[in-house]
C-alpha cells in the first residue's frame, strides 16, 4: 500500500505544470547531482506510520515530509520570496488535488499539514517550502490474503553454530621476521 501511495503522490506532483522533478529519496541527497530541473518535489524516504487507537474510526496515520524547492537567481530576478511563494502554491494545489482525487477516495485523506519556508537550502541556493502532511489511511492489512503469509506447518530450520578453528597456517620461520626501519628525522642545525 505504501508503494502505491508514494508513486501516486509523485505522479500527481509531476502532473503540476511547475514541477520538473519529483523523487522519493533521503533528504540529504537533495541536489546531490544538481542536474534536476526546478521546481523539485522531493518526498523524504522516512515515512512515519502511526496507529491512533484512542481515536475511533482512524486506524492509521501516515506522515510525510516533502521539500518543494525552486532555484533562486543571484541577480534577484527570482528571489527567495518568489521561490517560497511558488513552492507554497504548488504544495497547496497538490494537497487540494489529492483531497478531490478519486484514486484513493475513501482510503486516504488529508488530516493535517504544515508549511515551513526554507532558504539557502542546498549548495545551489534553492529555496521553497518544507511540507509536513499527515494522512488518515485505512488499515493496510488485506484481510482476504494476510493469512496466506502464515503456516502452522512451517518451522524455520535453525542455523547451526559451526565451530571456528583458528590455526596459523604460516611457516613458523616466517613468523616474527618483521624488519623495522625507523624513520630518520632531520636534526636541528646548530
Amino acid at each position: 500500500m505504501l508503494k502505491q501511495i508514494i508513486e501516486h503522490f509523485l505522479y500527481v506532483a509531476l502532473m503540476h505544470k511547475a514541477v520538473m522533478c519529483a523523487k522519493y529519496q533521503k533528504r540529504i541527497l537533495t541536489n546531490a547531482q544538481n542536474n534536476n530541473g526546478y521546481i523539485q518535489f522531493v518526498i523524504d524516504d522516512n515515512p512515519f506510520w502511526d496507529s491512533l487507537i484512542s481515536v475511533p474510526n482512524v486506524p492509521f496515520t501516515l506522515t510525510l515530509n516533502i521539500d518543494i524547492l525552486a532555484f533562486v537567481k543571484t541577480d534577484n530576478s527570482y528571489s527567495v520570496l518568489d521561490a517560497q511563494n511558488d513552492c507554497f502554491t504548488v504544495g497547496i494545489e497538490w494537497l487540494h488535488y489529492l483531497m478531490t482525487d478519486e484514486t484513493f477516495m475513501g482510503k486516504i485523506s488529508v488530516r493535517d499539514y504544515q508549511f515551513l519556508g526554507i532558504s539557502n537550502y542546498t549548495d545551489d541556493n534553492c529555496a521553497g517550502q518544507r511540507l509536513t502532511v499527515q494522512f488518515i489511511t485505512v488499515d493496510p492489512v488485506n484481510l482476504c490474503t494476510f493469512m496466506d503469509n502464515f503456516s502452522e506447518d512451517f518451522v524455520p530450520v535453525p542455523v547451526e553454530d559451526k565451530e571456528i578453528n583458528i590455526i596459523d597456517t604460516r611457516d613458523p620461520s616466517e613468523i616474527n621476521n618483521l624488519e623495522l626501519r625507523p624513520i630518520l628525522l632531520p636534526t636541528k642545525r646548530q
